[in-house]
């Protein structure tokens, strides 16, 4: 027997219990995709096998095909059971509802390299979709009296982003969308990242922005009277649009952006520039900058 009819033998053997473990719902979609994803291991045997068919080793090249059986065991420890995994590929939207003594939300989104935007939903629930070929990221959400909060990291490393489809309408993103009742304080760390931060019905009161080499749109309403923001991103793009009236507290450790702010009527006071109607106006931004931004611009509407 050759070594090749060895291998596709004992493939067909173990793919057809893994297709009968995964009907029985021992083993998960999610199996497959993981799977998938490790193919070069296919090369790598075939490889082995080719290497060491006519040479003193030819044992060398029956073991190849163990090489694969054991990949196949080992992607089946590493995923869970069951047709409905909450990691699922194909379960690529999340949501969870607010109970009603919630009157705030704590979020931490890490959305790594992946686009995000995120905006207002319709009812009283915190939602989100993710890139539909790639594994859905880590949640945690809990609620604590009054507080609920929200976890969402990326799956950096392992088999776990088996396709990446870029550019046009195809681009992968993230959409999170939270409900226009309870405050919010969001964190958001990417790299290399577009946000767009769509809060004009949200009612954002803290939020923090980390993305290097990304473009940042940050909108903000009215809703809550002191909005504070901290933006960090070396060689990032900010465009920040507010409520027409609203006052407007930026601070700067640098002079980096001196004839900008100036240019918009703000007084420099100490180490941050302020708008003229910051202590009368019902709503205030207060904006941390950092100094290494490429590009800022603020404007009404």
């Amino acid at each position: 027997m050759t070594p090749a009819r060895f291998r596709w033998g004992l493939m067909f053997v173990v793919v057809g219990v893994a297709i009968l473990l995964t009907n029985a719902d021992v083993l998960g979609y999610d199996y497959w995709m993981e799977l998938l994803s490790l193919w070069p291991m296919l090369l790598i045997a075939i490889g082995v096998e080719k290497i060491f068919l006519r040479s003193k080793l030819k044992l060398v090249s029956y073991l190849a095909p163990l090489l694969l059986v054991g990949t196949m065991v080992y992607v089946g420890f590493i995923t869970d059971g069951g047709s409905c995994d909450d990691e699922s590929y194909s379960s690529n939207r999340w949501s969870e509802t607010i109970d009603s003594s919630v009157n705030s939300i704590d979020a931490k989104i890490d959305h790594y390299k992946s686009d995000i935007r995120i905006g207002q939903s319709n009812s009283n629930v915190v939602k989100g979709r993710f890139d539909r070929f790639s594994r859905r990221p880590k949640i945690q959400f809990s609620q604590t009296d009054s507080v609920a909060n929200l976890d969402i990291k990326y799956r950096r490393g392992g088999p776990g982003r088996i396709i990446s489809i870029n550019g046009g309408r195809f681009d992968n993103d993230w959409t999170v969308s939270f409900n226009d009742k309870d405050t919010l304080s969001l964190t958001c760390l990417g790299d290399d990242s577009d946000v767009d931060l769509n809060l004009r019905s949200v009612p954002l009161k803290e939020l923090t922005v980390e993305n290097d080499d990304g473009d940042i749109t940050l909108e903000i309403g009215t809703l809550v009277p002191d909005v504070f923001a901290d933006i960090i991103g070396n060689d990032a793009s900010l465009r920040v649009r507010l409520a027409e009236g609203c006052g407007l507290k930026v601070d700067v450790s640098e002079a980096n952006y001196v004839d900008y702010l100036e240019s918009l009527n703000l007084v420099k006071i100490e180490d941050y520039y302020i708008s003229e109607n910051y202590d009368s106006s019902a709503v205030k931004l207060n904006l941390k900058l950092d100094d290494k931004l490429r590009k800022i611009s603020i404007n009404f509407y």
